[in-house]
């Protein structure tokens, strides 16, 4: 149904909920962004805790020679397709946070800042439903995992600017995240454009409109200044020329093992959202639902880091489709949503698929990640650089 508006409605015909659960969800609802931001942030780390990069000491060889990465012989090809990447090791370097330490120290508060900058947000802060439903979103999906589960990888910069590139007000500020999303991993950039387009498209009745100009400029500023950048380098390893590295083979294998959790990853819990019968009324939902089910299919055949490109690549698209949802849905439907989507999102566990395998995530328990970063214990042997 619609109103007068052309606002969405639709009918309650679910059953009344108790009182209790209607008071938590009052209670909920009136919690602010940083309320949200350590509840997510605790969750995730309990679901997940801490594991490190097992290639961890190629960026941080970035980080010791950013200036002329090529001097390190740990960034020798094929290796060196981690120049494409270059934001957060360069972004050490120029700190002075090289030491084994201090490298993985930043690069978890970076982890932690990409697991929460959405609160911080005005789109979100100011919005008690999307507050809630964003929240979900992260603790259900695939990003806590990739992120904490691999401390040490330049994901963290990408999940931050696609999570301002869709949540951000302003143009400019949207169009500056796009930048640096595609200036940090190109690929994944070009896909989640691509997917945004298509569902502010459907979304705006099948018409071209405004929102579409950041993603299509910023991914191509951003595209040619890391293609400059890595040209000025020397030069880097493309994922195509990977791809003839390899072998089709290799990438066909991988992705054929472990498709169903791929499937599952490329979305989490936004799959739960997407298939509610509320959201599929909108076209910008049943969009997304077509255009993540391609790329989760198509993704783990052309890249070999299945879950971390098809779960970074459909990041923006889903926050952008929990935006139009709370926008276009009434409170009834939004809250009948988030209630489905809560259990889901807590107990939902995620594991990293790469090169046709599991991510092994280096330390065993909390235990030995605060002794590496308090008390000078050793790394794990298996990942000393």
């Amino acid at each position: 149904m619609s109103d007068e508006q052309g606002r969405e409605t639709f009918v309650d015909t679910g059953p009344a909920p108790r009182a209790a659960e209607r008071g938590v969800e009052r209670w909920l609802l009136t919690r602010g962004s940083s309320f949200y931001a350590l509840v997510t942030l605790m969750l995730c780390l309990a679901k997940y805790g801490v594991g490190i990069d097992p290639s961890w000491n190629y960026l941080q060889a970035l980080a010791r020679h950013w200036r002329s990465p090529h001097a390190s012989a740990l960034l020798a090809s094929p290796a060196d397709f981690r120049l494409e990447s270059p934001v957060s090791a360069v972004l050490a370097g120029w700190l002075h946070l090289t030491g084994n330490a201090s490298f993985l120290e930043f690069h978890f508060v970076l982890v932690c800042v990409a697991l929460t900058v959405p609160f911080a947000m005005p789109a979100v802060r100011h919005e008690a439903k999307l507050r809630f439903l964003v929240g979900l979103m992260i603790i259900g999906s695939a990003i806590p995992s990739l992120l904490l589960s691999w401390v040490g990888s330049y994901d963290p910069v990408s999940i931050i600017a696609a999570s301002i590139a869709v949540l951000a007000r302003s143009k400019w500020v949207s169009f500056l995240g796009w930048i640096v999303f595609a200036f940090n991993n190109g690929f994944e950039a070009i896909v989640a454009g691509v997917v945004v387009c298509v569902i502010i498209f459907f979304d705006e009745e099948r018409r071209v409109d405004a929102r579409m100009i950041p993603p299509v400029l910023g991914v191509t500023y951003g595209y040619v200044a890391i293609a400059v950048l890595d040209h000025t380098w020397g030069g880097a390893t493309g994922p195509f020329t990977l791809f003839r590295f390899y072998g089709f083979h290799r990438y066909l294998v991988g992705a054929l093992d472990y498709w169903p959790l791929i499937v599952a990853s490329a979305l989490g819990v936004g799959w739960v959202l997407l298939a509610s019968r509320e959201v599929r009324l909108l076209p910008a939902a049943r969009a997304c639902f077509a255009m993540s089910l391609v790329a989760s299919l198509a993704i783990p055949l052309v890249a070999l880091d299945e879950t971390r490109i098809t779960a970074g690549a459909m990041w923006a698209p889903i926050l952008l489709v929990a935006t139009i949802c709370v926008r276009k849905l009434d409170t009834k439907a939004i809250t009948r949503v988030l209630r489905r989507m809560t259990p889901v999102a807590v107990v939902l566990v995620l594991v990293v698929v790469w090169d046709g395998s599991l991510v092994y995530s280096g330390w065993h328990g909390a235990a030995d990640v605060v002794g590496y970063f308090f008390l000078h214990h050793p790394i794990p042997a298996a990942l000393a650089p």
